[in-house]
C-alpha cells in the first residue's frame, strides 16, 4: 500500500514540476540541478502539510488541488497545466488549446497558414525542417537546420519550444518577428509576413527525361491522393525509374504515410506494426494488391521523421526499393489527438508505439540507408568570393564590377537576383532589400557601404550545403 502511495505520490509531483517548470526557461545543463531542487521544496511541504497540518487530506489530495488552484487563475494558467499533465507522458504529448487546435486540423488538411515552415523539437530547440519554396521564410533565406529562439521576443527554448507554433500562426497578412539561430551560431531577428500557405504537399518533374521525381514535403490527409496522381502523370510518359525524396519531411499524418507505403508494396507484405498499451491494441498494417512498379530510390536524410520513416522502413524491410542519404530522424511512437467537446481543444497523447516490418524499433535510432550519402558542405575564403571595392553606394540604374560582386554574393546566399551580371536592376534592389531586413538593416534596397560590409561577411561565415544525395540517386538508377 505504501508502494502504491509513494508511486502516487511521486507522479502528482511530476505534474507539479513540469508545471512549474513550463513557465521558464531552462538551460539544459541547469535542468537536473533545478528538478532537484524543486523536487526537496516540494517533498518537504507536502511531508509537513500532510503530517502536521489538521488536514484530513491525503498527498494526492494537496497536490491534485493545488495544480486546481494554480490552473484556475487565467485562461494561460490552465492550458498549462493541462499541457503539463500530458507532457509527463513524453515530449510529443501536449494539452492544444482551442484556436491551436482548429488551425492544426487545418494544417493536417492542408488548408493552414503561417510562414512556410515545418519544425521539431529537438534538444529545446525549435528545428526547422522544411522550408516551402517561395513562403516568408525561403525568402528570408531560413534553411533546415536554423533553430528558432523567439518568436516577437518571446523565448522559445527550453520547456518553451513546445509552445513555439502559438507564436508562429496569426492572422494572415500579419507580420511576426523570429529569432533565429543558424548553424554557425549566428543570432539575427528576421520579420516574416504570415501568408496562406498552399495546399500542395507533393512535388513531380522528370530527371533527364527517364527518371520520375516526387518529393513529399509533408503528409497531409490528402498526401496520398497527390502522390498516385503523379505516379500516374509518371506511368503515362513511360517513366519507369522513381526518385521519392522524403528529405526534411517531418511527418504528419499516419494514416497518409500508411497509404503511400501501400502504394510500392505488394498484397499481403506488412507496412507497419502499431502497439498499444496492451497486445489487444496490436495493429498490423498490410498492404493491398500492389498499384504501381518503379525501379525505386527513396531520398532521406536526419529530417526524415515519423509518417516518413514509416515509407521509408516499409520500403526497405520488404526490399521495395534502394534508400540513399542519412539516417533518419527516429520518431516511433504515435500520437492521437483527442478533441474535447466540453471545454474545447484536444489532447495530443503518445498513445502508440510502431515497429518496422522487421520487428525494429526505430525511436531515437532511426533508420540507415542502404547507402550514406552525406551532402557537400563548403565555406568560403576572402580569397574564394568576388571582389568588394566599397568605393560606392550602388543603387537601381548603377553598373560595374562591383555591382556584379554584389549580385554574386545575394544569389549565393539565395537572394534571388535573376541573372548575375553588371546591372544594378530592380530585381537587385528587391534582394538587397530582402537580405537587409533578414540582416536587422534598414530594408531601403540600396546597397551601401555596411549593407556591402554585411553581405561579404555573411558569406565568409555560412556554411553552404550542396546537395549530392540527388545526383547520386540519379547515378544509382542509370545504372540498373
Amino acid at each position: 500500500m505504501n508502494k502504491l502511495k509513494n508511486r502516487r505520490k511521486r507522479t502528482i509531483l511530476c505534474l507539479l514540476l513540469c508545471f512549474m517548470l513550463a513557465f521558464t526557461s531552462i538551460h539544459a545543463q541547469e535542468l537536473q540541478r533545478t528538478i532537484e531542487e524543486i523536487q526537496r521544496y516540494v517533498d518537504t511541504v507536502l511531508t509537513l502539510t500532510e503530517n502536521l497540518s489538521i488536514t484530513e487530506k491525503t498527498s494526492e489530495q494537496i497536490m491534485y488541488d493545488a495544480l486546481v488552484k494554480l490552473a484556475s487563475e487565467d485562461e494561460e494558467s490552465l492550458n498549462k497545466v493541462l499541457a503539463a499533465i500530458a507532457g509527463t507522458v513524453d515530449a510529443n504529448s501536449t494539452f492544444i488549446p482551442k484556436d491551436e487546435y482548429n488551425e492544426m486540423m487545418n494544417k493536417l488538411e492542408g488548408k493552414t497558414g503561417g510562414i512556410g515552415i515545418t519544425a521539431t523539437v529537438k534538444d529545446g530547440f525549435v528545428d526547422i525542417v522544411t522550408i516551402l519554396e517561395n513562403s516568408p521564410a525561403a525568402q528570408a533565406g531560413l534553411v533546415p537546420g536554423d533553430k528558432i529562439v523567439a518568436v516577437d521576443g518571446q523565448d522559445v527554448t527550453g520547456a518553451a519550444a513546445l509552445t513555439a507554433t502559438d507564436f508562429l500562426k496569426g492572422e494572415i497578412g500579419t507580420e511576426v518577428v523570429v529569432t533565429v539561430l543558424s548553424a554557425n551560431d549566428l543570432k539575427r531577428d528576421v520579420t516574416l509576413k504570415r501568408y496562406a500557405i498552399p495546399e500542395l504537399s507533393v512535388e513531380k518533374s522528370v530527371i533527364n527525361g527517364k527518371i520520375g521525381y516526387i518529393k513529399i514535403k509533408t503528409f497531409a490527409s490528402n498526401t496520398p491522393e497527390q502522390v498516385e496522381e503523379a505516379l500516374k502523370e509518371l506511368q503515362q510518359k513511360q517513366v519507369s525509374k522513381l526518385i521519392l525524396d522524403l528529405r526534411n519531411n517531418g511527418g504528419g499524418v499516419f494514416a497518409a504515410g500508411v497509404k503511400v507505403a501501400d502504394l510500392f508494396l505488394d498484397e499481403d507484405k506488412t507496412i507497419v506494426t502499431v502497439k498499444g498499451k496492451t497486445e489487444e491494441d496490436k495493429k498490423i498494417y498490410t498492404a493491398s494488391a500492389k498499384k504501381y512498379s518503379f525501379d525505386l530510390c527513396l531520398l532521406v536524410n536526419e529530417y526524415t521523421a515519423s509518417a516518413s520513416e514509416i515509407v521509408t522502413g516499409a520500403i526497405k524491410d520488404n526490399q521495395a526499393g534502394y534508400i540513399l542519404g542519412e539516417s533518419t530522424y527516429g520518431k516511433g511512437t504515435v500520437q492521437g489527438i483527442l478533441p474535447l467537446a466540453d471545454i474545447g481543444g484536444a489532447l495530443k497523447i503518445t498513445m502508440q508505439t510502431y515497429l518496422t516490418p522487421n520487428g525494429e524499433f526505430i525511436h531515437h535510432k532511426g533508420i540507415r540507408p542502404d547507402q550514406v550519402v552525406e551532402n557537400a558542405r563548403k565555406q568560403y575564403t576572402l580569397e574564394e568570393l568576388p571582389e568588394l571595392t566599397f568605393e560606392r553606394v550602388l543603387q537601381t540604374g548603377d553598373a560595374g564590377a562591383d555591382v556584379k560582386s554584389v549580385k554574386f554574393l545575394l544569389d549565393l546566399l539565395n537572394f534571388s537576383v535573376g541573372e548575375v551580371d553588371e546591372n544594378y536592376n530592380e530585381a537587385t534592389a528587391g534582394a538587397v532589400k530582402q537580405f537587409q531586413a533578414s540582416a536587422g538593416l534598414y530594408p531601403y534596397g540600396v546597397c551601401d557601404i555596411t549593407t556591402q560590409s554585411y553581405l561579404r561577411e555573411k558569406a565568409l561565415n555560412t556554411t553552404f550545403i550542396y546537395d549530392t544525395q540527388l545526383p547520386a540517386a540519379v547515378e544509382y538508377l542509370q545504372a540498373r
